[in-house]
């Protein structure tokens, strides 16, 4: 703790306690907290004498200490005031140079009431008693004390929570007009973690660290982060996500490998987890794992096997995964981008009938609707691209049909007067010269 504080803070402490140690009504602290309206009509200090208060503000600090001394011996006066006069008595004694009775008077009320209301206020005052008296290293270690008594575990934790309330506001401000600060969120994150003493807060704020980073785009960072909640809370309550996006932000580094085993590994360990946050989280992996493999554009025709294979493990795993639906296109679509016509076909025309994705949300029916467009379109693509012309026109009319004012509507009606010159051109080609006719 020594270390932590460091001398520079403590002397500055000692001199907050000095200027804080006004005479009279500026030797008070602030009220304990109480209702508005009860602070409104409430005496922050207990009331002084007016010739007390006089012989302060003239300097004539012996007199002042006298009654001050008489009103405290008092049976009638309360023991929060005769708490409160023995700091005065402190000030008092302290401006007339009266060291060791100041430090008499505040000890021996510090021993008798040493939680009292005003305990931080005569901790102060002594401090700059000691300070007077050129006795520093007394100084130091009293304002020490006082110190690290403000800063508890439980204190720095709540000072913490406050950093990261900052820290949330950068990330996502009140107004849609302020541009996020993830970096200047992840600062403050780093600042409230090195406060923060319990173990629970300090493992999520290095969750929020993790996930700052990422929206930063610095994954390598996020990387860091993640891997170190994995390695030192093993039972965190934000495990299971801290991997997942440790997955995340590998495959954005692109260290596929990496991010294909952080995947599979977390749907493994979260097979038998019977919660609905966890299933969620264990789909979220299966879909991610397929893209590892470059789905939908794999490299090659092995990546394709294996990507596609994932997402028919994710499919029959999840059918009403939020994803679902796009992963059924994405089969099809991944064939079409390797080429893979006939298989492609199928996976449409799978797609289309709805064999292996539920949609049951509205986000999920809104996305199938836009994806049962583009499903009937490219298939009238593949067909053309096969020479199968009869069957392209068909599909490209039967998208007309049920989406005649589709996103590709246009470019459907043009599709069918390209296929059918291409039919013209075919039938030249082949020397049907009439029927070329025909079809011109």
């Amino acid at each position: 703790m020594r270390d932590a504080i460091g001398r520079g803070s403590i002397l500055f402490l000692a001199l907050a306690a000095i200027v804080g140690s006004r005479p009279a009504r500026s030797a008070e602290p602030d009220a304990p907290a109480r209702p508005s309206a009860a602070r409104a009509v409430e005496k922050v200090t207990p009331e002084l004498p007016a010739a007390i208060v006089a012989a302060m503000q003239d300097g004539k600090y012996a007199e002042a200490d006298k009654a001050l001394a008489a009103m405290a011996g008092d049976p009638k006066t309360s023991a929060e005031t005769k708490e409160y006069i023995q700091v005065i008595r402190g000030v008092a004694l302290r401006l007339s140079g009266k060291l060791d009775a100041a430090r008499e008077v505040l000890s021996a009320a510090l021993k008798a009431a040493p939680k009292g209301r005003w305990a931080e206020k005569l901790r102060s005052e002594l401090v700059a008693v000691e300070v007077a008296a050129g006795k520093f290293a007394a100084a130091e270690a009293i304002a020490r004390e006082e110190a690290e008594s403000l800063l508890t575990p439980d204190r720095k934790d709540r000072l913490a929570e406050v950093y990261r309330g900052f820290a949330d506001r950068l990330l996502k401000p009140d107004l849609p007009t302020i541009p996020a600060d993830p970096e200047g969120a992840y600062a403050l994150l780093v600042q409230a973690r090195s406060l923060a003493k319990g173990e629970t807060l300090r493992a999520s704020l290095l969750f929020a660290m993790g996930r700052a980073s990422q929206a930063a785009g610095n994954h390598g960072r996020a990387i860091g982060d993640f891997s170190t909640y994995r390695t030192e809370y093993p039972k965190g309550a934000d495990l299971a996500s801290a991997r997942y996006h440790l997955g995340e932000s590998q495959f954005l580094s692109q260290q596929l490998l990496p991010a294909r085993l952080t995947w599979t590994d977390l749907a493994r360990d979260l097979a038998t987890v019977d919660s609905k946050a966890a299933q969620d989280l264990r789909g979220s992996a299966l879909y991610q794992i397929a893209t590892t493999y470059g789905i939908p554009n794999p490299p090659d025709d092995a990546q394709l096997a294996l990507g596609v294979a994932a997402l028919r493990r994710f499919l029959t795993a999840y059918p009403s995964h939020r994803w679902a639906v796009r992963a059924s296109y994405q089969i099809a679509v991944s064939y079409q981008n390797r080429g893979k016509s006939q298989e492609a076909i199928t996976a449409f025309a799978a797609f289309l009938k709805g064999d292996d994705a539920v949609a049951d949300t509205d986000e999920a029916r809104r996305e199938r609707a836009e994806l049962l467009m583009a499903a009937q379109f490219q298939i009238g693509q593949i067909l053309q691209g096969q020479g199968k012309f009869d069957e392209a026109i068909s599909a490209f009319k039967g998208y007309l049909a049920k989406y005649p004012n589709g996103r590709q509507s246009a470019d459907a009606q043009r599709a069918v007067l390209d296929v059918q010159v291409q039919v013209a051109y075919d039938l030249v080609r082949r020397e049907k010269y009439a029927e070329a006719r025909a079809a011109f």
